[in-house]
């Protein structure tokens, strides 16, 4: 009986987790739905978060001074290993994602 109790509780608090990272229909977060619904303004300033910087962007890892320069690498490789020189924060977006939300 116990087992039971603690399984369904598991399968409770997974179906809880689970809705509350449920994508809505819209691309718009509540708040910016809502501003957009009561508001008289045509632009706004907002955050956007890109889940990825594109297609090709683990192959832009390799190489490194298209990326960053010289000095750039010289200065860290005083203080990271040589497999963390570049890092995915170094590749620019994808400017078809930029272009999409400008």
């Amino acid at each position: 009986m116990k087992k039971y109790i603690t399984s369904l509780a598991i399968l409770a608090v997974i179906a809880l987790i689970s809705l509350s990272f449920r994508s809505s229909s819209t691309k718009y977060g509540p708040r910016l739905s809502a501003v957009l619904d009561n508001s008289s303004q045509s632009s706004f300033i907002v955050y956007v978060f890109f889940t990825d910087k594109g297609p090709e962007a683990d192959s832009r890892l390799s190489d490194p001074l298209s990326l960053v320069t010289q000095a750039s690498i010289d200065r860290r490789m005083n203080v990271k290993t040589p497999d963390k020189i570049v890092e995915m924060v170094d590749v620019p977006l994808y400017q078809p994602y930029v272009q999409t939300v400008a």
